[in-house]
C-alpha cells in the first residue's frame, strides 16, 4: 500500500485505461462522414465524455500508439466537442494527440487543416498560446 502526499491545489489526474483507449481508437477508424450520437452508443462510448476534460497528461497512453490510430483518435474528439458535455475546451485531447505526432514528425498541414475546419474549438489543435 502506497500513500500520496496532498499538496493543496494539485489535482492528482488519472491516465485513460487502455480498454477504453482502444475503443476510442476502433470508433475513430470507423469514421466515415461523421459522428452521432447512435454512432457513439453502438460503440459504447456514449457515456464516455469525462475523457474531455482529463488534461494533456492523461493521454501518455497513446505515446505508443500507431499514427494512423492517433489521427483516427484526433478525428473522433475534434467531431464529438459538437455534443452537449463533450466540449473541452483548452483540455481537449486533440491537443495531446497532436503533440504526440509532433514529436514523431508527423503532424501535417492536411491534418490541422481538418482540424480547423471541423471545430469550433479556439485552442485546436495546439492549445493555448499562453
Amino acid at each position: 500500500m502506497s500513500i500520496d502526499v496532498w499538496e493543496p491545489g494539485k489535482k492528482k489526474e488519472s491516465g485513460v485505461e487502455e480498454a477504453l483507449l482502444e475503443r476510442f481508437i476502433e470508433a475513430g477508424l470507423m469514421i466515415e462522414e461523421g459522428v452521432d450520437a447512435a454512432f457513439l452508443e453502438s460503440h459504447g462510448i456514449a457515456e464516455e465524455s469525462q475523457v474531455m476534460k482529463l488534461g494533456l497528461d492523461a493521454w501518455q497512453a497513446a505515446e505508443i500508439v500507431p499514427v494512423e490510430d492517433i489521427i483516427a483518435l484526433i478525428r473522433l474528439f475534434t467531431l464529438v466537442e459538437a455534443f452537449p458535455g463533450w466540449d473541452a475546451g483548452s483540455k481537449s485531447p486533440v491537443i495531446a494527440l497532436v503533440g504526440i505526432l509532433k514529436k514523431r514528425n508527423a503532424f501535417t498541414a492536411d491534418i490541422r487543416k481538418w482540424i480547423k475546419k471541423n471545430t469550433d474549438n479556439r485552442y485546436l489543435p495546439h492549445g493555448s498560446a499562453l
